[in-house]
């Protein structure tokens, strides 16, 4: 229902069901019966395992919708995971017309309709007690004796189960087409997401081969890579790192002019799901009480969201590319000077700015007198590769922070530097003016951080946190949940809503067994 939380796991696998270690990317995606993405998630998988969660907005139609996983290595073999989700909004009006092709919704007489019995997989899950009441502690045990099954990954949720019925009454023939949008073989993303494209020749749109390119992702934890195409032209950026920023930079690196190439990125839509098929959705009136009753408590639960989120686990930025800087210039430390080249020439011993070829060069000295003439500095701004210095030579040092300087020979990619000269801003904000066709700007969403599902710790005395309305229906999510040893005790707290819940483990063991197993608690007050 709208007002709730989808949360999913994503678990890549190779024969037999082993978790897999080729693809450290995975991508997740809602469609609706428009075409339209309701979310495009990245996931950075540790050893084939990754998860997510979307919050479902208000303005999303009732209707069946298109759950899609995929890694950009399964595009070789035309395979695809798609699954059905449905999706109800009670307050858009919705048109229930029934016919003989739609797919109806109804509350079913079994309040325990999508319960399953427990499969015998040698894991034993036990509760504290069958009936529990509400704000109460509760645990969960989950026992085995055999190795393979607690060296495994699972997730484990207890939810309150849907008293709904989904029941299809389509006749149309026909499956689900994907159509891959390019056949060409893509390359795994072994170490990290890979962004990919061309260099051509502006004049007559031939391949450039051995040509630098450049990719930067500004920002106080900059990411910065060089790399060259190869002789068809082509080059490849592998992201490993962790970054937030999602504004990117890519230029080609020309000594001479930068005016005669153009940069083509690969298109980084994988499939066409235009001919996907959806069914019209019926919703049955004896819904009416339910979706009332269900509906109040979503609502109450997101007036309280500030006090219930989530906790995000950042993963640690990515350290710099290059060992300690020899000096660094703390601008704040000095008499302030309006632009960047005053700056250099009045406190940076480090450095110098010289006239060459009838423009202006940073440049990092040998010593006192003398800098180096075989190879230019690198010179980063926020972590954009500044080609031409005089770019940033008027640019207001009232806004620049810090200066750090690294002198000796410096080889990084294909590049070879002498010195470094890393500016960064107080905001981390630099942008790189002007457009050029040697130059791209795009916008690349970041992996999804992983989170620590909520779960609340009620006090024995009446507290003002326990005055906070309590209407979960989700009471526990794990998605990585690791059984290290024979026995592990999970401890959550139930909530204020009444009804039958539903425990489900679910995972691989490492040697890749398929795990379901399934219990029912009741919650009575």
């Amino acid at each position: 229902m709208v007002g709730e939380t989808l949360y999913y796991n994503f678990y890549s696998l190779i024969e037999n069901n082993k978790p897999s270690s080729i693809s450290k990317i995975g991508y997740v995606e809602l469609i609706g019966q428009d075409g339209d993405f309701l979310f495009n998630h990245k996931l950075k998988l540790d050893e084939g395992l990754g998860s997510g969660d979307y919050f479902i907005p208000a303005d999303i139609e009732t209707g069946q919708y298109k759950l899609i996983a995929y890694t950009k290595w399964m595009k070789n073999e035309d395979a695809v995971f798609i699954s059905d989700v449905y999706i109800i909004n009670p307050f858009l009006k919705h048109s229930n017309i029934q016919d003989t092709k739609s797919i109806a919704i109804s509350k079913s007489k079994n309040s325990a309709v999508n319960s399953k019995p427990i499969e015998p997989t040698g894991i034993t899950i036990e509760t504290n007690s069958e009936s529990l009441k509400p704000r109460r502690l509760s645990s969960i045990r989950l026992t085995t004796n055999n190795v393979d099954l607690y060296n495994g990954n699972y997730a484990l949720s207890v939810r309150k189960i849907s008293p709904l019925e989904i029941k299809n009454n389509s006749t149309v023939e026909g499956e689900n087409i994907i159509k891959l949008i390019d056949s060409s073989n893509t390359l795994p993303e072994l170490r990290g997401e890979i962004i990919s494209g061309t260099v051509k020749n502006k004049s007559n749109d031939s391949l450039v081969r051995n040509a630098v390119v450049s990719l930067s992702i500004p920002g106080k934890e900059f990411i910065l890579k060089n790399v060259k195409t190869n002789n068809s032209g082509r080059f490849y950026f592998s992201l490993s790192e962790n970054y937030t920023s999602t504004d990117v930079l890519i230029q080609v690196i020309d000594k001479t002019t930068n005016s005669e190439y153009k940069i083509v990125l690969d298109n980084p839509e994988v499939y066409d799901f235009t001919n996907l098929r959806f069914e019209s959705v019926y919703l049955n009136p004896n819904l009416k009480d339910w979706l009332t009753t269900t509906s109040k408590y979503t609502q109450i639960e997101n007036a309280y969201f500030n006090s219930k989120k989530d906790s995000i686990i950042n993963r640690l930025p990515s350290s710099l590319f290059y060992v300690e800087p020899d000096v660094e210039y703390v601008l704040d430390d000095y008499k302030r000077f309006p632009t960047l080249k005053e700056t250099f020439v009045e406190i940076i011993q480090s450095g110098a700015i010289r006239k060459s070829k009838g423009s202006l060069k940073f440049k990092v000295l040998e010593d006192q007198t003398s800098y180096y003439s075989g190879y230019d500095p690198l010179v980063l701004f926020d972590g954009i590769l500044i080609q031409n210095n005089e770019d940033i030579m008027n640019y207001d040092a009232r806004n620049i922070e810090r200066i750090s300087i690294l002198s000796d020979t410096y080889f990084y990619g294909p590049s070879v530097y002498y010195g470094i000269i890393d500016i960064k801003t107080k905001n981390g904000d630099f942008v790189l003016e002007g457009n050029a066709d040697n130059k791209i700007y795009l916008n690349l969403d970041a992996p999804l951080n992983s989170k620590l599902f909520y779960s609340p710790k009620y006090d024995t005395e009446l507290t003002a946190f326990n005055r906070i309305p309590d209407y979960r229906k989700q009471l526990l999510w794990l998605p990585k949940l690791v059984m290290d040893t024979n026995s592990k005790n999970i401890e959550f707290y139930t909530s204020s809503v009444t009804g039958t819940y539903e425990i489900v483990l679910e995972g691989f063991t490492l040697s890749g067994k398929h795990v379901v197993i399934k219990k029912t608690i009741d919650v009575k007050d």
